[in-house]
């Protein structure tokens, strides 16, 4: 048995017997009570892949492992979407090493920093869309080496400091947030392709070319009668 779906509108807890399946490659729980995780359930799951949580009732989210677990190694996928959460330790998913994709659409966050990543030098998505981002700081020099798609798409921003990016790719989704200011000439040479529709201001491009031709110009959008999704 390598996959495990369970949905159960009664189920307030991660089963502990799910340990007694130490092989599973794909972990889904979904449409369930469950108000906290503790990852340290998964622990000893050496060959976890994708582990998905989303649509849960996810209030609180913790690592009180003591141990190095053997899932920090093997987990590419975690995907905790449509949850309820509305503080969250980044800072937790250090460990685990293979994390590639790492999805919190649909929560109820209010700021982030990626700082809060570093070293997770295998991340190369990030999803934040459809939060309450009111506070996002990405201009560091501790950034996950390869990250190279970031959605912080339908939040509540009205400015972004994009000057300093590491990274040398980096494919930015900011649609209907509300950006009233940017600074679009110092802004980093290594974002590839930006996407901001429907925000006040729109300084969209989709790649290096397209930035260059437009010259780097914005459009300052009409907001009256805009309609969030």
């Amino acid at each position: 048995m390598s996959s495990l779906t369970i949905t159960s509108a009664k189920l307030a807890r991660v089963p502990p017997s799910i340990n007694r399946i130490p092989a599973l490659r794909e972990i889904v729980i979904v449409l369930t009570k469950i108000r906290y995780i503790d990852l340290t359930v998964f622990c000893d799951h050496s060959l976890l892949v994708v582990l998905n949580l989303i649509e849960n009732r996810i209030q609180y989210l913790t690592n009180t492992a003591t141990k190095r677990c053997s899932v920090y190694d093997s987990l590419e996928v975690l995907m905790l979407s449509k949850n309820l959460l509305t503080v969250v330790n980044f800072e937790m998913f250090g460990v685990f090493t293979a994390v590639r994709h790492l999805a919190f659409r649909g929560n109820k966050l209010t700021n982030f920093t990626i700082e809060s990543l570093a070293g997770m030098d295998e991340l190369r998505k990030l999803d934040l869309s459809l939060n309450n981002l009111t506070s996002v700081t990405l201009n560091s020099d501790l950034f996950p080496k390869n990250l190279d798609s970031i959605d912080i798409s339908d939040n509540n921003l009205t400015g972004l400091d994009l000057s300093y990016i590491p990274v040398q790719s980096l494919k930015l989704y900011l649609e209907r947030n509300k950006i009233e200011r940017i600074d679009i000439n110092s802004l980093s040479c290594n974002i590839t392709a930006l996407t901001m529709t429907y925000n006040p201001i729109d300084c969209s491009f989709e790649t290096p070319l397209e930035r260059k031709m437009q010259q780097e110009k914005c459009v300052v959008n009409n907001t009256q009668g805009m309609v969030d999704d």
